[in-house]
Formats: C-alpha cells, structure tokens, sequence
C-alpha cells in the first residue's frame, strides 16, 4: 500500500493560491458565497 503525504506548509500555500485566484462571486465573504443565500446564522 502506498501512502501519499502533503506538508501542511504545501497544502496551506496551495489554499492561499486558490483563494487569490477565485472570482469574488464565489469567495466566502459577507457580499458572497453562503452569506448571499443562507441569512440564518
């Protein structure tokens, strides 16, 4: 069996990467995402 590891340090720099690259329509703010169709928190 083979076991595949991601360092913490890759996966959170993968996110950050992801995160800047994703139109604001979609980022999970207060003017987008969950917050425009979901109101009860």
């Amino acid at each position: 069996m083979r076991v595949h590891r991601v360092l913490l340090d890759e996966a959170a720099a993968t996110m950050r990467e992801t995160g800047a690259n994703m139109l604001p329509k979609y980022e999970e703010i207060s003017l987008g995402g969950m917050a425009v169709n979901v109101t009860e928190c």
